[in-house]
């Protein structure tokens, strides 16, 4: 465990045989509450809110395998996807021994807390979901580049650098008229901008 503030607490959970890096935050007697982070990010996501989350709740913000902290394993050891992240959800929602909780889930993690809802009902008090992945979105060419056989995993992987990443967030998280926070995009490209990391968000990317 890692103390990262005051109230703040970074621990590492195995679920579903993946380490995943956690942030816990708030009263462990409080009603718990998941949030779950969308594709290219981490639990860093959340930071503007988790501290006000954290005046009524226990928070619990992972990593999805794959993702910033969280153990990459190869895609022949862990099958990357929704209905694989939602079953690391059920498994750390009962690692935590919460019973029933509340989960937030944003863009593809909207999805995963869609599934986990409709799979595991007995672990979902309350849903909230923000821009869920659950039709197909429209995509730019800095989407669909990356899914084009064999060209495409090198051009995800190796030539997606810091400025095609900042504009995929600018068109497709905060939206070209939004003034895009390059300091938090770049907290998230650093998490991004290593070969294993980016080989499992490609494995996310075509499943």
């Amino acid at each position: 465990m890692t103390n990262n503030s005051d109230d703040r607490l970074l621990r590492d959970v195995t679920a579903r045989g993946v380490r995943m890096r956690v942030l816990e935050a708030g009263d462990e007697a409080a009603p718990a509450l998941v949030l779950i982070h969308g594709f290219l990010t981490s639990h860093r996501e959340f930071d503007d809110v988790i501290w006000r989350f954290a005046e009524k709740f226990h928070v619990i913000a992972p990593d999805l395998p794959g993702f910033g902290e969280s153990e990459k394993p190869n895609p022949a050891r862990h099958q990357y996807g929704i209905e694989s992240a939602t079953e690391a959800i059920a498994d750390l929602i009962a690692a935590f021994g919460v019973g029933r909780a509340m989960v937030l889930g944003h863009g593809m993690g909207g999805a995963i807390a869609l599934t986990l809802a409709a799979q595991h009902a007995e672990l979902v008090q309350r849903l909230v979901v923000e821009d869920p992945l659950c039709y197909p979105a429209p995509s730019g060419w800095r989407t669909r580049a990356p899914l084009y056989p064999v060209i495409g995993g090198f051009f995800f992987k190796q030539l997606w650098g810091r400025g095609i990443f900042r504009g995929w967030f600018r068109e497709q998280v905060y939206g070209s008229a939004a003034k895009t926070p390059l300091d938090r995009v770049d907290v998230h490209y650093r998490f991004f901008n290593a070969p294993a990391a980016r080989e499992r968000k490609a494995s996310s990317l075509r499943s």
